[in-house]
């Protein structure tokens, strides 16, 4: 399931459903992915709170059987930097819904020693289709990729008025029309053609940030097909054709016009940007199953075609969603949404989902809560998690939805509350620091009241203003400790503290941000 960007923390949302079943040493689940294969992982090791699994090489187009399990091999990886390890990692305790139990077996490979990685009972699976993918890699492809190594030489490469060297084991390169400043950055016109030719002796190239409108940048896609993360901005192009190319991760903007997007039959995650009203439509070989589509947008769009098939949908910044948007998706399982905070509306469309498996919602303090449907009309649903929600509503949901498997309710908000803290950006700070939000949240209003004061600040008093805002977080980050993640929030909240003051401009806030936090 996608989730917000504060998913390392722990979590502090209070389960009010059902307890589900947890994970046992030996028990055997599989999964099938969106091209109809089935993978495998085994509990290798348990305790109440993490349990250990060993993804497996076994890989078929049915189901998994006991005697094909007993002759499958820890799955070892080697695709891309990997380099002969075996996948084992701590997951949570319940299982995935999309894994189904084979069976309590005897096991594939003993260990004495715990793994030390973290991560989510789907990648074993994710990591095997990875694996297949690399290995139908031709020779030529991967030998290349080992080749290319930070110490084998540089590309040098005529751009934006400046000759740029390129070490030739770069797995990252940005084109930006904005200032470039950072390794892997380069500064390009907006029309400027790019030697995409020369780019492709980039052996380990893998990512690719461009704004730009140069539609080369499409074939040399084509050519170069270990790259596979890409953001397309500012391209101004009515369409792309991405069919033949290696990419499964895609971040595109839509033009404002009629937008034509052609995708290949590897893209896991597809994000598109200012949809607006613009009719946009994708041809996936698919129609979409299998891919996260992924929504930055004030509200939920109604001019998608062609990914009828989506099976998991994420959206954020909204600020009316109106889930009648989504019936023509009949296939989706796993829906994510984050509001600005926003409102729901038509939340009685949900029921028109069959196989909704899985509903995460966080910042709604407005929704058509007599409308949500009970739990006999969500038949398939496993899991439902809300955070940032007005308190009478969470009551309404735990009533409707008791006897989920999964239940968690969070952040049940008063009236007064939303009304003083509603469009404060460290009201998510609840989720996961309680202990934070409070102050955080005081802090950022006190700045935002004084610097949208009617009497204007002089730049002196300006600076003050934002240097008081970073104390209060620095005295934070000397009680409890602040991670990257927090510094993030501050620094994002310190610009628009700073938008508001004019006599400081956003450099200026920067350089502040700079010369001041030190957490």
């Amino acid at each position: 399931m996608v989730r917000s960007r504060f998913v390392a923390r722990a979590k502090k949302v209070k389960a009010v459903g059902a307890s589900p079943k947890t994970a046992e040493l030996g028990e055997v689940y599989f999964r099938q992915h969106p091209d109809r294969r089935y993978s495998a992982c085994q509990v290798t090791w348990t305790d109440e709170k993490k349990v250990e699994i060993l993804a497996l090489d076994w890989l078929g187009k049915k189901p998994p059987t006991a005697a094909a399990i007993a002759k499958s091999k820890p799955l070892v990886l080697d695709h891309h930097s990997h380099r002969g390890r075996e996948y084992r990692i701590f997951v949570e305790p319940v299982p995935h819904w999309s894994l189904t139990l084979l069976g309590k077996l005897p096991p594939v490979k003993q260990y004495r020693e715990r793994t030390l990685s973290y991560s989510a009972w789907t990648s074993a699976g994710s990591q095997r289709i990875l694996q297949s993918r690399w290995d139908a890699r031709p020779k030529r492809e991967r030998a290349a990729f080992d080749a290319a190594v930070d110490d084998s030489g540089a590309l040098t490469v005529p751009l934006g008025g400046t000759k740029h060297e390129i070490p030739l084991g770069t797995s990252t390169l940005v084109f930006t029309q904005k200032p470039a400043s950072g390794s892997g950055m380069i500064g390009v016109g907006a029309d400027e053609k790019i030697p995409w030719k020369e780019l492709e002796k980039l052996g380990r190239l893998t990512e690719v940030r461009y704004s730009g409108s140069d539609s080369g940048f499409a074939d040399f896609l084509r050519r170069h097909r270990m790259v596979s993360n890409v953001t397309w901005t500012d391209h101004g192009l009515r369409k792309i054709d991405l069919g033949e190319t290696g990419v499964s991760k895609l971040s595109v903007e839509a033009t404002g016009k009629p937008f034509e997007l052609v995708l290949g039959d590897v893209v896991d995650w597809l994000g598109i940007r200012k949809i607006g009203k613009s009719n946009v439509r994708v041809f996936s070989p698919l129609s979409g199953a299998g891919t996260l589509l992924w929504l930055t947008e004030p509200e939920l769009p109604s001019g998608i075609v062609g990914l009828e098939r989506l099976s998991r949908i994420g959206a954020i910044q909204l600020r009316s969603a109106s889930l009648d948007r989504l019936e023509r998706y009949e296939d989706l399982a796993e829906l994510a949404l984050t509001g600005a905070p926003g409102e729901l509306v038509r939340t009685d469309s949900l029921s028109k989902l069959a196989g909704l498996r899985e509903i995460e919602l966080r910042d709604f303090y407005e929704m058509d809560v007599e409308r949500f449907p009970d739990r006999t009309a969500l038949e398939q649903l496993a899991s439902f998690e809300m955070w940032g929600l007005k308190k009478a509503h969470a009551d309404v949901l735990k009533e409707r939805l008791t006897g989920l498997r999964q239940l968690k309710l969070g952040g049940a908000r008063t009236d007064e509350w939303i009304a003083v803290n509603a469009n404060n950006p460290f009201r998510q700070w609840g989720e996961f620091d309680p202990k934070l939000e409070k102050p955080a949240c005081k802090a950022f209003k006190a700045a935002m009241a004084a610097a949208q004061s009617k009497k204007k600040p002089t730049k002196k008093a300006a600076e003050k203003i934002l240097h008081t805002f970073i104390d209060a977080f620095t005295k934070l980050d000397a009680k409890h400790g602040l991670d990257t993640t927090h510094r993030e929030d501050v620094y994002e909240a310190m610009h628009t503290i700073g938008s508001e003051l004019p006599n400081v401009s956003k450099s200026d806030v920067d350089d502040f941000f700079g010369a001041w936090v030190d957490f």
